[in-house]
């Protein structure tokens, strides 16, 4: 992996993604600033950013595939936003803790959020941007890390503090059920991501877990489990064409290849001390251009080369 251009903020960055509709990068840190950066000629400009109305940490930003962005806040609620324009187009509430996760659906109609009060929501626009509560999921025994939704929209799959993954299917709009329940050994589930046809998820956990399911028959079967405490926690993961983007807190990035055919996570290429501090969030670009940001308030550019 080679360093291409890198930006240092005032402030630890806790999560960064990249709009294909804007072709712009957003990152989030304390509030109430969403910061934004364009990517031209391998090199990074910021731009004037987000000035949100949250009072608390901005814990993730997720961009949608249809131009909207949304930021989760320890201050317990979600602002969505229009990012042409870049104007709020509206405010989730309803958790009763620090929302850690946010996601957005394949067509971008639902949202999912979660929070350090176990619960998982569910939002529907009704009226095009307009979100409204819809479900309300409980059944996590502790802080709700992250949520995901499958492409078809009708699978959610949750990670939590208490070790667990959940997998919730949506009947009709507000009839969500509990399908499915795994323990990770014990570990915190950090993160989740899923192939782009849905049918492979990694979760990334505590003490250098990471663990490859086969998502089949609406069931999560596990298929292969790296175990290596030296990766310490696993925060973050992202997936590109069975390519496996990892951030974890041993300041170390790594990439890994879904074998379909062993069905195996091989390790293809490392970056040590690819930040000075824990890596929070990686975002791919494209196929050989991904994203780190880190505690060391480094937002970063990587290469990836033969």
């Amino acid at each position: 992996m080679q360093l291409v251009d890198s930006f240092e903020e005032e402030n630890r960055i806790w999560s960064v993604d990249y709009s294909p509709k804007t072709n712009l990068i957003y990152t989030s840190s304390v509030a109430p600033y969403v910061h934004i950066y364009s990517f031209e000629s391998m090199k990074l400009l910021p731009l004037k950013p987000l000035l949100t109305p949250h009072n608390r940490t901005i814990r993730r930003v997720k961009c949608s595939k249809n131009g909207l962005l949304a930021c989760c806040s320890f201050d317990s609620t979600v602002s969505l936003w229009e990012l042409n324009e870049n104007t709020i187009i509206g405010t989730l509430e309803g958790h009763e803790s620090e929302v850690k996760c946010v996601d957005w659906s394949f067509g971008s109609n639902m949202v999912a959020t979660c929070s350090r009060d176990k619960s998982v929501w569910l939002w529907k626009s009704y009226s095009g941007i307009d979100y409204e509560c819809c479900s309300v999921l409980t059944g996590h025994n502790g802080d709700v890390k992250t949520v995901l939704f499958h492409p078809s929209g009708t699978i959610l799959f949750s990670g939590s503090f208490d070790g667990t993954i959940k997998v919730w299917k949506g009947e009709e709009e507000t009839e969500w059920s509990e399908l499915q329940t795994i323990q990770t050994y014990g570990k915190t589930v950090w993160d989740l991501k899923i192939t782009k046809e849905g049918k492979f998820v990694v979760a990334g956990c505590a003490n250098g877990v990471i663990i490859l399911y086969e998502f089949k028959d609406n069931f999560l079967v596990e298929l292969d489990t790296i175990n290596n405490e030296k990766y310490r926690d696993i925060y973050s993961i992202d997936i590109n064409d069975n390519n496996v983007l990892v951030g974890s807190g041993d300041n170390a990035i790594r990439l890994f290849k879904i074998n379909t055919v062993t069905k195996k996570l091989e390790l293809i290429k490392e970056k040590q001390e690819a930040h000075t501090n824990d890596v929070n969030c990686v975002k791919w670009i494209n196929k050989t251009l991904s994203i780190s940001v880190g505690d060391d308030n480094m937002l970063k550019i990587w290469k990836i080369v033969n």
